[in-house]
């Protein structure tokens, strides 16, 4: 599985006494993982990144694994699974084989 730079510092960055709060939702009831989901890929977005194939796949994992739900339906009824099959994030889907 590919590391992730977004988590090689996150709990030292934000220990859970931070009150960093993953279950926040934005105005169109997206919660981190719709926001994940719909990422642009490194091919997308064409910023000669770095960025190794499975980073979004990781974060995704890292935080379904802090308690966070894909199933759970934004204000258009999607969840941030339907987002991940429909722009094709098969480093995502492969958390659900």
């Amino acid at each position: 599985m590919a590391s992730c730079c977004h988590l090689k510092h996150y709990h030292e960055l934000f220990p859970a006494s931070s009150g960093v709060n993953l279950f926040s939702v934005n105005n169109e009831g997206e919660k981190a993982l719709h926001l994940i989901a719909r990422r642009e890929t490194v091919a997308e977005q064409d910023t000669g990144s770095r960025q190794q194939m499975g980073h979004d796949g990781v974060l995704f994992g890292a935080l379904m694994a802090e308690g966070l739900d894909p199933l759970v339906e934004d204000k258009m009824g999607r969840s941030a699974l339907d987002i991940a099959s429909v722009c094709g994030k098969k480093d995502i889907m492969a958390h659900f084989k």
